[in-house]
Order: C-alpha cells, then structure tokens, then sequence
C-alpha cells in the first residue's frame, strides 16, 4: 500500500471520540500542543467518532487544501425506524417491520444507490436556508423544506447484516454499509434514501469515519482524543 503524502506543519490526523463535537476535539488537540487557534476540514456530527484532519496555530491555513478529499465512512443504518434527526439524537417518527428483506435485495439497492444522487439534506444540519441554519428552525418547530443537493456514492459495500430485536415486538434489520463519498455527502442523507428504496423508515444508528482521501484512521501518527 502506498504512503499517504506528508501532512503539512501542525497539521494533524486525530481519532475523535463520539459525543465530542468537531470543534471541541480540534481544541483539545490545540491545548495539547500549547497552541492558542485550532481547526478542522470537515465536520464530524457529535455522535458520530473516526477521522478528522486538524489545524493548530499556524496549521490552520493549510486545511482547504483537505477539505475535498473522498471521505470514507462505516455506518451502521437502522432499517425499520425513522427519527426526526435522521440519526440516535431524534425522536422516533416511524417504525415498521423490516424482516421481510433479503439480503440480496439490499445488496441490490445499495449498489443502484452508486452514482451522483439527488438528496435533501438533514432536517437537522448546518445548512443554511434564508439565513438561517436549518437545525435552529428544527429547535423551534418551523417547518422549512431542506435544499437538495448532489451527493455522490463512489463505493458501497454491506459488512453485516442481521436482525435486532430493538423494536419488538417488530422485527429490524441492522445494515453496516462501507460508503466512499464525495465531499458535501451526507451520511444521514444515504441512510435515509437507502430505508426509502427498500420500502421501510429508516435511521443511522452508528457512524465511523476511517478515511480521509489517502489518509486512514489506522495511521500510526494518529492522535488520539478522550472522550
């Protein structure tokens, strides 16, 4: 395999934990290494942990140059149950029997899902509308349509799949999807179309980052942040 190219000055590849936000990892980091600024390319939803490039100090500059980069993620999707955040955080909104699918069928979906999609993004996202980002209007319950955006699948492949009683007496399904996505591409946004092309309400239940363009999560060099 070949070498990921070096990393710029004070610019670091950092294994973050879940239930730390982007930011927050980015300080700690910083603190660390007795630096006052920190940032990051790309943002990792709080629940979600793996990858995240950091810049300290004078390292932030360099961090655009990232911020396109392939990502790769392992996700585990909740086919049977859909909430209002489209992840854990949520409340549930639906759920449905979902054992009637064959593993061949959702091997099937996940591959025609390959390509450039059409998506909304997350109800609840930074993404701004009228100036204002949707998750604060989700807070105050005002009701706005989420823009569509181009996202692009460049790889998908099923790890494991098997039942959960976690909705009894109904029957799920747990799905762990290997995705390799363009930059912009909204894991939420997948798990969600992937539950609707399969005919059941769906959520992601556990996100895992493990690759940035060449770099990995499995890099030697990478800093690792308490919970």
């Amino acid at each position: 395999m070949q070498a990921p190219p070096e990393l710029p000055p004070q610019v670091y590849l950092v294994d973050k934990p879940p239930g730390v936000s982007s930011r927050k990892a980015a300080l700690q980091l910083a603190t660390q290494l007795g630096e006052q600024t920190a940032g990051h390319a790309g943002t990792l939803d709080p629940l979600a942990e793996g990858l995240l490039i950091v810049g300290v100090g004078r390292g932030t500059k360099f961090l655009r140059q990232f911020v396109d980069l392939p990502k790769t993620y392992e996700a585990l999707v909740h086919l049977g149950r859909s909430t209002t955040t489209d992840d854990l955080e949520g409340a549930v909104e639906e759920v449905a029997d979902a054992c009637f699918l064959s593993r061949e069928r959702v091997e099937k979906e996940l591959q025609a899902m390959v390509g450039v999609l059409s998506l909304p993004v997350p109800r609840w996202s930074a993404v701004r509308v009228r100036g204002k980002r949707l998750y604060r209007l989700a807070r105050k319950d005002i009701q706005v349509d989420p823009p569509v955006r181009l996202m692009e699948v460049q790889e998908a492949r099923l790890l494991f799949f098997a039942e959960s009683q976690e909705d009894a007496p109904l029957c799920a399904l747990h799905a762990l999807i290997r995705w390799k996505v363009g930059s912009g591409t909204y894991i939420r946004s997948l798990a969600h179309e992937f539950g609707r092309r399969l005919g059941v309400p769906a959520s992601l239940c556990g996100l895992r980052r493990t690759a940035i363009g060449p770099f990995l999560l499995e890099d030697p060099s990478v800093w690792r942040i308490p919970a």
